[in-house]
């Protein structure tokens, strides 16, 4: 067995799933109990020794953020998905298999299929196949199924897959063989190490991918310390590491604003944008106060820089872990926030220079804050430079 044949076996299984969502009433009939959450809890990837970790971001009541709905069989397990009106999914269980199987209704098309492969009780490999944005392409609507796949895999952005296959030490998984397949990137063969504690649970897992640096695929959160305390480190971790970064660039006029940016749920490693008094100058001349925050902060033709994160890494995989867990990104918005406001009310901790109304702030514009005020407030900003601001029209 290969990565490469376990891949070909998942897109033959995406090929036989097409003719399957009439089975969904079969799965939707086994459900006796119904809760809540966001999209894609119960990971086939987490299920162990005959179950899943308990999802701490179930709801018994359906809410905006939480409109998933999982509905579990008479053995607690998840049986039967629906969310949103377009998706319903169903998970299947076996001896030798678990897998979800998950369709776009308005295209009758699978959307996503998770399966996980055991022997005597031990998960031998993983496959994931996410089609881009969970739907088919229109056009392709309609005709023959192998057809089909074939225009999605020529398209190189339209899915997203992952398979693994497991090598075990003294009963432990040591080290697992993998083949991504990334959308406008493609192919790429990687290898994901486990190191354990000495009571033998599993303590990291650090993916390595050919020509770049290893990354942490799983960190276990350290004992005895709440989510909330735990946010707060990583806050001052990246606050130390973008410090860095910007030493590193080397400014050559005190900074006025540094936005910290980031992209709720996909990246929380931060990409930066310097605003130096040169800038700010500059566009106050040419276009006025009230130019000055679309210019400067709304508008994206300024040069981003990407950090590195040294000091912060392995503790922010380990928060946004939980973060998965629980459902709740507010959190991790929160977490980003802090960040910020170590850099706002510390300086830059004094080794870059910067401008009395410096503001770092940290947002994801894709989203776009609902209150402007409130986010730089929670960012450091003092309140008498925020009524400044709204009253010189800046803001």
């Amino acid at each position: 067995m290969s990565p490469e044949i376990l891949e070909q076996q998942l897109l033959d299984r995406w090929l036989t799933a097409y003719d399957e969502m009439g089975t969904l009433p079969k799965y939707k009939e086994q459900v006796v109990e119904t809760f809540y959450g966001e999209m894609h809890l119960f990971r086939v990837s987490d299920y162990n020794n005959g179950n899943f970790p308990a999802e701490e971001g179930l709801s018994s009541e359906f809410s905006e953020r939480k409109r998933a709905a999982y509905g579990l069989n008479a053995a607690g397990r998840p049986c039967y998905v629906t969310s949103h009106g377009e998706w319903e999914g169903f998970y299947h269980y076996s001896e030798s298999y678990v897998e979800y199987v998950e369709f776009h209704i308005p295209t009758r098309v699978p959307s996503c299929i998770q399966r996980l492969e055991l022997r005597d009780g031990l998960k031998t490999a993983y496959q994931s196949l996410l089609l881009n944005g969970r739907s088919g392409i229109p056009d392709l609507v309609g005709q023959p199924k192998e057809k089909m796949l074939k225009r999605l895999l020529k398209d190189k952005h339209s899915i997203i897959s992952d398979v693994e296959l497991f090598h075990y030490e003294n009963g432990c998984i040591k080290w697992a063989d993998c083949l991504y397949n990334m959308p406008g990137i493609g192919k790429m063969p990687g290898r994901e190490e486990y190191k354990y504690n000495e009571d033998g649970t599993l303590d990291e897992i650090v993916s390595i991918l050919k020509d770049n640096e290893p990354q942490y695929a799983y960190v276990k959160p350290p004992a005895g310390v709440s989510l909330s305390e735990l946010s707060d480190r990583v806050s001052q971790l990246m606050a130390a590491d973008i410090i860095t970064a910007i030493e590193a660039i080397k400014p050559k006029q005190p900074l006025v604003l540094l936005e910290v940016g980031y992209r709720e749920v996909a990246n929380y490693v931060p990409w930066l944008k310097l605003i130096s008094e040169r800038d700010w100058t500059r566009t106050l001349t040419e276009m006025g106060e009230e130019e000055l925050f679309n210019e400067l902060m709304l508008y994206n033709d300024h040069d981003y820089k990407e950090v590195q994160l040294h000091t912060a890494e392995r503790l922010l995989k380990a928060f946004l872990g939980e973060v998965e867990k629980g459902g709740d990104y507010a959190i991790a918005e929160t977490m980003m926030h802090r960040t910020a406001w170590y850099l706002t009310t510390g300086k830059l901790d004094r080794k870059i220079a910067a401008s009395d109304q410096f503001i770092a702030y940290s947002v994801d514009w894709s989203l776009c804050p609902d209150d402007i005020g409130e986010m730089l407030l929670s960012c450091g900003m003092p309140e008498t430079q925020l009524h400044d601001w709204k009253e010189r029209g800046i803001i």
